[in-house]
């Protein structure tokens, strides 16, 4: 994928979210790992070029480490893109990927109701 076409038009929708093939959200390291790829940019290369310690990209690449907002603003001005780019791509990650899978979504939720009465018993 070459910056051009990481860069689209609907931020809400960036490259490797894996919208319409049905597949779960890649980690962002890894479209991170094909833009240096395509560039020819090493993750040594681009920690200096970020200012930032060259473990934080590699954790990044490896898929060991999200990217934090200070991250997607270095990444950002890095790349022409947004910062918004790249959380959008750690958010459907993490959604993704931190979702409950041995109980159905409605189960996983159905512990919230009630807790304005228990929140209530407790503060009153």
């Amino acid at each position: 994928m070459s910056k051009s076409s990481m860069i689209m038009a609907d931020e809400g929708a960036p490259a490797g979210a894996s919208l319409l093939s049905g597949l779960p959200p890649e980690h962002p390291g890894a479209v991170l790992a094909g833009e240096l790829e395509e560039i020819g940019v090493s993750a040594s290369a681009l920690a200096r070029a970020l200012d930032v310690p060259a473990n934080r990209v590699t954790e990044i690449l490896h898929g060991r480490r999200a990217i934090t907002a200070d991250t997607a603003l270095r990444l950002a001005h890095y790349f022409g893109t947004s910062a918004a780019f790249w959380m959008t791509l750690q958010q459907r990650y993490d959604r993704e990927h931190r979702r409950p899978r041995h109980r159905p979504r409605s189960q996983a939720l159905c512990g919230v109701r009630g807790m304005g009465k228990a929140a209530a018993r407790v503060s009153g």
